[in-house]
């Protein structure tokens, strides 16, 4: 169960309360992390983006707060999206926490913010789906996976290092492309 002191920032999250978080926050006393039980292990940044208190996602985000999920597998970027906070969708992509994770039953914030009609946050998550897009494809097969999770750190790599490796796996032709040319003659 939450203590006392996790509920606090909660509360403070929940209502924009952004003095009071950042006393809190400041103290080095609470766990940003810690699941409210009672509502599906919420963190102080769910109740945040669910409000849409911009500066308050930001003030947690600084501390170390990370886009955890809850019991049905909802992050924060679930809650903005369901209420329409493009403003929290937009700060939190600005910290560079990815926005397209699906809960426990294959939803996307995109598919949330189409449900609810929150037309400004959909062409928003569209776009950043595809500038994420972009980045997978000039970043090449090197760098893409399977897993979500290794994708998170795929992409905080400085982008130098993902265009000098892409540059270098081009230069080279894959061993598959010179077989085929090599099949073709065969079968001639």
């Amino acid at each position: 169960m939450a203590s006392i002191l996790g509920l606090e920032v909660h509360e403070a999250a929940s209502t924009g309360d952004y003095d009071s978080l950042e006393e809190f926050l400041n103290t080095g006393k609470y766990d940003l992390n810690l699941g409210d039980e009672d509502w599906g292990n919420k963190t102080a940044l769910h109740w945040a983006c669910q409000r849409g208190y911009v500066e308050c996602i930001r003030l947690l985000l600084e501390h170390g707060a990370k886009p955890v999920r809850t019991l049905t597998g909802w992050t924060p970027a679930h809650f903005a999206a369901e209420t329409g906070k493009l403003s929290a969708l937009r700060a939190l992509h600005s910290a560079g926490v990815r926005l397209d994770k699906k809960d426990n039953y294959g939803c996307t914030p995109k598919r949330l913010a189409e449900i609810y009609n929150h037309t400004e946050c959909l062409k928003f998550l569209i776009q950043v789906e595809h500038e994420r897009e972009e980045l997978r494809c000039r970043a090449g097969s090197a760098y893409t996976s399977d897993n979500e999770e290794d994708d998170d750190d795929v992409f905080s790599l400085p982008a130098s290092i993902l265009v000098e490796e892409t540059t270098e796996a081009s230069s080279t032709p894959p061993a598959s492309s010179r077989r085929r040319g090599q099949g073709s003659s065969r079968a001639q």
